[in-house]
């Protein structure tokens, strides 16, 4: 019985010192279809009416290599923009990498054999990352897909990969120069730290 005390401690700590950049918080919180709609708003600053698919711990079907993948976050809104959004606690040195795999297998999965290429979704992958990812102290980093040679030329393929950095201490400029200002974002960073 002293034992079984010892033990339900034990485990009763580790569940409160949990924090939301836990994978098994990270899943909890986001099964709440209306938390995931307000991150999602929170990190694209966007509003969504509704999301129309929502899925935590999604698994896409196999790939050509029979490798299929586990999606931390996967919803579409009303618009049929696909995301996929993964808690990243650890800096594994190939997430730009795997952030492109994870946006292929997406695309596989959203586009029946026979159907036109000009039906794929528009998609967005997050990952919200405990460290800098690109050591740069900006809050978050943005890509689309550009041309080298003028950077006004925007290729308008739907792939957005955005990386959120959890570390961001407020003291960033865009290269613009104008101060980051997004507060909700910074407050979920702040909370992600707690």
């Amino acid at each position: 019985m002293k034992g079984d005390n010892l033990t339900n401690k034990i485990i009763s700590k580790r569940y409160e010192e949990l924090t939301i950049a836990d994978d098994f918080m990270f899943y909890k919180v986001m099964s709440d279809e209306e938390l995931c709609k307000e991150l999602l708003e929170t990190i694209l600053d966007i509003k969504i009416k509704k999301l129309v698919y929502h899925e935590t711990q999604a698994v896409l079907k196999d790939t050509y290599d029979g490798e299929g993948i586990r999606l931390d976050i996967y919803a579409a809104d009303e618009n049929e923009t696909v995301y996929n959004v993964e808690m990243q606690a650890t800096d594994t040195g190939d997430l730009v990498k795997r952030s492109r795999y994870y946006q292929s297998c997406i695309d596989m999965d959203l586009l029946d054999k026979g159907v036109r290429y000009k039906y794929l979704n528009k998609s967005i992958v997050i990952f919200i990352c405990t460290f800098d990812m690109f050591n740069k102290g900006l809050l978050k980093y943005t890509f689309n897909t550009i041309c080298n040679e003028n950077k006004d030329i925007v290729l308008e393929d739907g792939l957005t990969k955005v990386f959120v950095n959890a570390t961001y201490n407020g003291n960033d400029t865009k290269s613009d120069g104008i101060e980051e200002d997004n507060i909700r974002l910074r407050s979920l960073i702040k909370y992600i730290n707690t």
